[in-house]
């Protein structure tokens, strides 16, 4: 998985794997450990904030990567 970042699952405390930008999509990602059928997800009502705050980061990153060449 590219991009990926992880949390611990707080069921079994395994990794999860998940990229920002699926999971601002309404995507899931399930724990890595077979026997755990824990999943994440954003609620419905964290979608659109979160949406907007990766799209500020991603805009600022653009800017200080143009800043720097």
């Amino acid at each position: 998985m590219s991009n990926s970042q992880q949390i611990h699952c707080p069921h079994c405390q395994s990794v999860i794997y998940f990229e920002a930008k699926l999971l601002i999509t309404g995507m899931s990602f399930n724990c890595s450990n077979p026997d755990c059928l824990t999943s994440i997800s954003l609620s419905q009502q964290s979608l659109e904030p979160a949406k907007e705050l990766i799209e500020n980061y991603e805009t600022k990153k653009q800017n200080i990567l143009q800043l720097s060449h």
